[in-house]
């Protein structure tokens, strides 16, 4: 059966969340490694095009071809998360290259803020008036963290916004698809759309392949990481409770990229990115609580 697992276990949905997290910020750091070399298109297209590979190798081996089979009423749906994915990677990445990457992890949980907007939008979710004190929160902490960063940090945290705008999407999209394909085969539409997008978005570019042997090393590691095993847990999660309470699992992520760049590049963020960053974390913290809470008065009221 292609279907979801009939026992949702929250206990599951914790274990998959915390390990797709650790996975993600794994694939974060070796990203930012291999941008120390690779331009970010050229960098997407090997990313994108090792995932895929090892997408499809596992679906292969544990379900065979039969589980690609796709529902008719999800194809639009799958290519909207598709093309998403491959927006995201490129803006995302590009925005890292530029950016330390303790700040980037930072601004990268404005996703919080922007799936919760999503859920108004496109689920009926209500904006309940006292999350708007989360949201100033998370705002003052981003113009703490922007000031004095110049024109180069701006537009950095400008594409670092814009791949949380479309990585929300990208999970709304895939947790609405999670109750009639598996995640496995979730995955490998995934991250085969988005290598095509980034394959297309490639042709208007110089691609540069020339770069050092541990630059592609720490890009196909982080490959297999990130949108391979990272993904495929996290869309796991989804199956066993809500997306918001994943979503505060993978808020902690800037807590585990502070520690990790400071041992792979030995560099921290100043004291104002530093309470900025942390000001983001809280807000984003308070509002995904609120979220829950609001959740759960809803299902109540049914």
């Amino acid at each position: 059966m292609n279907g979801p697992d009939p026992v949702r276990n929250p206990g599951k949905g914790l274990a998959y969340a915390l390990a797709g997290n650790l996975a993600l910020t794994i694939g974060f750091i070796c990203a930012k490694i291999s941008l120390t070399a690779f331009d970010p298109v050229t960098f997407s297209l090997v990313w994108t095009a090792t995932a895929t590979i090892l997408t499809l190798g596992y679906l292969f081996l544990r379900d065979g071809w039969r589980k690609l089979r796709l529902p008719r009423e999800l194809w639009l749906r799958t290519i909207a998360m598709g093309a998403a994915t491959g927006a995201g990677m490129i803006w995302g990445w590009s925005g890292l290259k530029r950016l330390d990457p303790s700040l980037a992890a930072f601004f990268g949980r404005f996703e919080t803020l922007l799936i919760i907007l999503m859920g108004g939008l496109f689920l009926s979710e209500r904006f309940q008036r006292r999350e708007a004190a989360p949201v100033a929160l998370m705002v003052a902490g981003g113009f703490l963290s922007a000031t004095g960063g110049g024109g180069r940090v701006s537009l950095g945290i400008l594409l670092i916004l814009l791949a949380g705008l479309a990585t929300a999407f990208q999970h709304l999209l895939a947790k609405g698809g999670l109750d009639r394909i598996s995640p496995r085969t979730m995955l490998a539409y995934r991250n085969g759309l988005a290598f095509l997008v980034v394959l297309l978005w490639s042709l208007s570019s110089r691609l540069d392949f020339q770069v050092p042997a541990g630059c592609w090393l720490a890009t196909i590691i982080g490959a297999g990481f990130a949108p391979f095993l990272g993904f495929l847990l996290v869309f796991h999660s989804y199956r066993h409770w809500e997306l918001s309470r994943t979503g505060v699992i993978l808020n902690v992520q800037p807590l585990l990229v502070i520690p990790a760049s400071f041992l792979v590049f030995g560099t921290l963020p100043g004291r104002l990115a530093l309470a900025g960053g942390l000001a983001i974390l809280a807000g984003s913290f308070w509002l995904a609580r609120i979220h829950q809470q609001v959740e759960k008065q809803d299902k109540a009221g049914k």
